[in-house]
């Protein structure tokens, strides 16, 4: 799927495409230290000072075995467009890219169903990833039901820092797929921070004609006992 996207094969603008892409391959195991650092910098949307990686380490998430579940259907909720099951947690993804949630109730959809459809968790956590750089706006009834809960934002540009904070010490495979995934961010996405201007040479200073003959231009301003243009009193 990758390959197809950095050659273009594919709509570079499909939200679910670049879900399979990016998810495709964190779920393996070895890229789970790629997947916690990315989950790991999503914020508390009640608490933007609160990350998710302190819960990743208070309750040892990803510790055990885990699977990732794209797309499931639920009656009553809607489809999730992914739900990562632990032995004790559960954690529901819904991601963005171009558009706009579908429906005002749509992540509130999405708790009730891990409340309803998997009581026996003793942790869960909704997980916001959207192509923002900063929490976006959400419906009232949203933030008003889920203060104070397990949720949590999470941005796409987050991807860019977590492959970057890992890459000096990963090898192998993973270091392969960072690879990519940088590349995909950029080239394909166009996801990725300013990085500053690039060098550029300083150009001396001219001596403009203009400015140059001004005395001369308007001697005859003087002559004649005239004062100045008024664009040029005070210089």
């Amino acid at each position: 799927m990758i390959e197809a996207e950095l050659s273009h094969k594919i709509d570079n603008r499909s939200e679910d495409v670049l879900t399979s892409t990016v998810f495709g391959l964190l779920k393996y195991s070895f890229a789970k230290d790629l997947l916690i650092s990315f989950l790991g910098k999503a914020q508390s949307v009640s608490d933007p000072s609160s990350y998710f990686s302190h819960l990743i380490g208070d309750h040892l998430l990803f510790a055990g075995d885990y699977r990732f579940v794209f797309w499931k259907y639920f009656d009553r909720y809607g489809e999730p467009d992914l739900i990562i099951e632990g032995p004790d947690y559960v954690i529901i993804i819904e991601v963005k890219y171009l558009s706009g949630l579908s429906g005002e109730l749509q992540l509130e959809n999405y708790h009730n169903l891990m409340e309803n459809k998997y009581k026996k968790k003793a942790n869960k956590y909704l997980i916001f990833l959207t192509a923002d750089l900063s929490i976006p706006g959400l419906p009232a009834s949203t933030i008003n039901l889920l203060k104070d809960k397990n949720f949590f934002w999470l941005s796409w540009y987050e991807l860019n820092k977590a492959i970057l904070s890992i890459s000096m010490t990963c090898g192998g495979t993973l270091k392969e797929i960072s690879a990519d995934l940088l590349r995909l961010l950029k080239e394909s996405r166009n996801i990725v921070e300013f990085e500053g201007f690039s060098k550029y040479n300083i150009m001396p200073r001219q001596n403009y004609l203009f400015w140059k003959q001004r005395e001369s231009i308007f001697s005859q301003y003087r002559k004649a006992e005239l004062p100045d243009p008024i664009f040029f009193k005070g210089e």
